[in-house]
């Protein structure tokens, strides 16, 4: 039912108070449902919003840890021997260099080489020994290294062990209240603004549970009020009406049906209606007509 000019912004804060309320399943269906009328756009629009803010507020994960590599150990000696072979750098032609040396000197140095190369030729064999023993390793890192392959083999065993006994989660099942979010027939919408105009805080609905062969009908729908922790309201209403009349609804909070759902008796026109309802079932109800002790079902209700 259109707004005021001047209750334009309580109505819209009043509409982000509901959306703000509702699950993710339901503002989903909201925001994707076909709209038939202005508000049913503005509903769209602020379930879309809300989508939006929830994706935005969601906590962003965790960074993968940075393991910094180990250094390789260097070898000093191979820095050695690597120098030794490099080769020295050629003269540049026109560039002085210095004069050679004596046929004394070089003789000298050769002798020098010489002698040099025959002692790490006899020393060979026990540089070896003396290394081979430095680089074995010790009996205790020995054992620590198998006891630590030993216990990373147990853990990993009781880890998948315990992986396979325990049970998958179970989906929720889900909520009575999904019926509420399907797309309204022609009828539901002109009982929508009935309801509106005497009166009912209808927010989302109505939608109908069942109907009698004389046009009367049962219609649930739900009331959202915005306000303080005193006033606000979260409800699930059940009512009875037909060509004329719009009867009394009954109502209980949202979570109580989420909980147990909605038991109730309603009078109508041609009977007494027991209503059982929720939280996951659809709806059960039987009617006892007047001056008849035998309940009888109504008829499915009438989607036109």
């Amino acid at each position: 039912m259109a707004q005021p000019p001047g209750d334009e912004e309580p109505a819209e804060r009043a509409l982000e108070h509901v959306i703000a309320h509702l699950f993710d399943s339901e503002l989903t269906r909201l925001a994707y449902a076909r709209p038939s009328t202005p508000d049913d756009e503005r509903r769209a629009e602020a379930a879309l919003r809300e989508l939006a803010r929830r994706a935005a507020a969601a906590p962003a994960p965790d960074p993968a840890p940075v393991v910094a590599e180990r250094p390789a150990p260097v070898r000093f000696r191979r820095l050695r021997r690597l120098g030794r072979l490099r080769r020295r750098p050629q003269p540049t032609p026109g560039i002085p260099t210095r004069p050679a040396a004596p046929p004394e000197a070089r003789t000298r140095r050769e002798d020098a080489r010489r002698d040099s190369r025959r002692r790490a030729h006899r020393d060979a064999p026990r540089r070896a020994r003396r290394d081979a023993h430095r680089d074995a390793p010790r009996p205790g890192r020995r054992r620590a290294g198998a006891l630590a392959a030993v216990g990373t083999l147990l853990l990993s065993t009781v880890a998948a062990l315990s992986a396979a006994a325990t049970p998958a989660p179970e989906a929720a099942p889900p909520s009575a209240l999904q019926q509420l979010y399907r797309e309204a027939t022609p009828v539901e919408r002109e009982l929508r603004d009935r309801m509106l105009a005497a009166g009912l805080p209808v927010t989302i609905g109505p939608r109908h549970l069942a109907e009698q062969s004389g046009g009367e009908r049962l219609l649930a729908y739900r009331s959202v009020r915005a306000g303080t922790a005193e006033t606000a309201r979260n409800d699930v209403c059940v009512l009875l009406v037909d060509a004329e009349t719009l009867r009394t609804p009954v109502c209980i909070t949202r979570e109580a049906f989420l909980d147990e759902g909605l038991r109730t008796t309603l009078e109508g026109s041609e009977g007494r209606w027991s209503v059982r309802w929720g939280p996951t079932d659809e709806a059960e109800v039987q009617v006892r007509r007047s001056g008849s002790s035998a309940s009888i079902p109504p008829y499915a209700p009438a989607l036109r």
